[in-house]
């Protein structure tokens, strides 16, 4: 895979390299080492896919223009986003580190992410009346407590409450599964989602069962298909 060549006259780029390669299940998305013809280096990430270029490109400068806390986008085509990278832990690590350590979810370091977090999705819900609806923590990045959105290709109409309990669902399940400490970081956020939305808890708490059996579904379906593909080989 080449840069393109708007992209390299650009920022006057004279070596590059594919450094990593970030996981993905939907993408291509790769981090990209340049040096320009002063030795100066930078890095950016390439995001690569074949649908919804566009509209998250829009999002993203939409968002990046109007002061969030999104990666600037320096370059786009039909298949290929070009974005700031930000040297950051996802959100995902940023949680399973707090468990592998023992904080206790009442413990100041981890109400301070979750009360940013949902900060961060007010704002998003807000301001674009849209909802992620691919609510996976890898797609959050954590600087300094600040919170950082960096995947918006599935977003579309519905509501939040729905996405507040994929959350908390994608909590319960990340391996390993069902922990004391997971089950109670997810009762501490759909708490605290509860009173910071005006939401009713109730309708959480069926909504993140909901979500639960749906991911299960997922993933018992590609689960399915990877073994029916090894049988036919």
């Amino acid at each position: 895979m080449c840069l393109p060549k708007q992209f390299v006259d650009s920022h006057q780029i004279v070596k590059y390299k594919f450094e990593k390669v970030f996981p993905s299940k939907k993408n291509k998305v790769m981090l990209v080492y340049t040096e320009d013809f002063l030795g100066k280096s930078n890095r950016f990430v390439l995001k690569y896919k074949n649908r919804g270029i566009q509209k998250e490109n829009n999002i993203l400068i939409k968002l990046y223009r109007n002061g969030f806390n999104v990666p600037k986008v320096y370059y786009h085509n039909d298949q290929m986003l070009l974005m700031e990278y930000l040297p950051a832990n996802t959100l995902l690590e940023t949680i399973l580190d707090f468990e592998r350590k023992s904080y206790k979810v009442d413990d100041e370091r981890v109400i301070k992410i979750t009360y940013n977090f949902l900060a961060w999705l007010d704002q998003f819900y807000n301001f674009t009346g849209l909802t992620l609806q691919d609510c996976n923590l890898r797609n959050f990045l954590v600087s300094n407590n600040d919170i950082y959105g960096v995947d918006f290709e599935d977003c579309a109409k519905g509501k939040r409450e729905e996405d507040l309990a994929r959350i908390s669902a994608f909590i319960l399940l990340y391996s390993p599964e069902y922990t004391d400490w997971k089950v109670k970081f997810s009762n501490l956020f759909l708490d605290t989602a509860t009173k910071e939305f005006n939401l009713d808890k109730d309708r959480l708490i069926f909504e993140r069962s909901k979500q639960v059996k749906a991911i299960k579904r997922r993933r018992m379906k590609k689960s399915k298909a990877i073994i029916n593909n090894e049988t036919q080989k």
